[in-house]
């Protein structure tokens, strides 16, 4: 809520909130400061963590592949030993498998609600696209883990992600010229 209501549009697509690459750096940073309120940091990490006022998604995926790197988390943690960046680590991972489960539930409606008659020999296609889907540590591989473990092993409703060039783009320019 608390970052719904500092953006531009509040109480808008707050699902969208909960898992896009566009908001999940400020999530995390919202959720990191708030470990430091509960103690969960040494002063000296919570210190230099109160002081980073923008986290993008990017700067993120950085720490959760260099968790001790040159990246603006790692440095805040670098004075304390490794037990906070090692907390920074799983806060971030637990937000990332929070943003998986979420969007594996979002797919799974879409199929669900298409009634597509699948089979593996002529699955659901499903377009993905985006940065943080395809490069955000761990992502891609939970969402398509909750996907298998809910579409086909429970429901029978086999699919196949793919990925599409400027898929948005030309949505967007199909749904133009068709309406």
């Amino acid at each position: 809520h608390q970052l719904d209501f500092a953006t531009t549009n509040p109480c808008e697509h707050i699902f969208e909130k909960m898992i896009s690459g566009a908001y999940l750096g400020a999530i995390c940073l919202l959720t990191i400061q708030k470990a430091c309120d509960d103690g969960l940091f040494s002063s000296d990490s919570a210190g230099a963590i109160l002081q980073i006022r923008r986290l993008e998604t990017k700067q993120l995926n950085d720490f959760m592949y260099y968790p001790y790197g040159e990246n603006s988390l790692a440095q805040a943690c670098k004075n304390s030993g490794s037990d906070d960046a090692i907390t920074m680590y799983y806060i971030v991972d637990r937000l990332t498998e929070r943003a998986a489960k979420l969007a594996a539930i979002n797919l799974s409606a879409m199929a669900i609600k298409s009634g597509c008659d699948t089979g593996p020999d002529k699955p659901l296609c499903i377009v993905a696209e985006g940065t943080t889907f395809y490069q955000m540590r761990g992502l891609k591989s939970r969402v398509e883990f909750y996907l298998k473990q809910h579409l086909e092993n429970e429901l029978g409703i086999y699919y196949d992600i793919v990925s599409v060039d400027n898929a948005t783009l030309i949505g967007a320019a199909i749904a133009g010229l068709t309406n």
